[in-house]
């Protein structure tokens, strides 16, 4: 299930993490080279699997401490038979005190999260996307805030087990205006 709008999610993504901001309209080759190598490099290589439980199993998920923000989740899996369901229970996002000074940005205002299913064909020259879903969400953090915003109740649509079978990757990120932040179950 790969939603129309999620290319441009994920090509307004690399364009902020590879580029910058978006200031031409020619996308050349090496930028999806760059993209490519971005969700090669930082997705998460725990898949979220719930075998039998369709009263749902509680995964963990977080990023590392070198981005901007610092994220936390619980995300609900439940078998639904031949698919999977992912319920973000709670997603937790602050601004990582140690990233403060590289923030380019005054405010973060976060406009998506996303789960995407992947794998890298022939030696990395491409990525089969089978899964990417963005939902869309509301929140804003002062690049000085100590505070933190909550999320929750942010519900997939459900993902084939055969899909997550051929995956390699299973990664959810955050966007705030084009700049995205990965992360992944413990």
């Amino acid at each position: 299930m790969l939603g129309n709008s999620n290319f441009a999610v994920r090509l307004a993504l690399l364009l902020f993490a590879g580029a910058g901001f978006l200031t031409t309209v020619c996308f050349p080759d090496s930028l999806f080279a760059q993209e490519r190598a971005y969700w090669l490099a930082n997705g998460g290589t725990v898949k979220g699997s719930c075998d039998g439980s369709r009263d749902g199993i509680p995964l963990r998920a977080a990023n590392g401490g070198v981005q901007w923000i610092l994220i936390t989740a619980v995300i609900t899996c439940r078998d639904l038979g031949t698919d999977y369901s992912y319920e973000i229970d709670h997603l937790t996002i602050q601004v990582n005190p140690k990233a403060r000074e590289r923030i380019s940005r005054e405010n973060l205002n976060f406009d998506w999260v996303g789960l995407a299913v992947y794998r890298p064909q022939g030696n990395g020259e491409a990525i089969s996307w089978t899964y990417d879903e963005a939902l869309g969400i509301h929140g804003s953090l002062p690049k000085s805030s100590n505070g933190k915003i909550v999320f929750g109740h942010l519900k997939f649509p459900a993902l084939s087990k055969a899909e997550l079978d051929r995956a390699t990757n299973f990664t959810l990120y955050m966007i705030s205006e084009g700049a995205v932040f990965a992360f992944g179950l413990l």
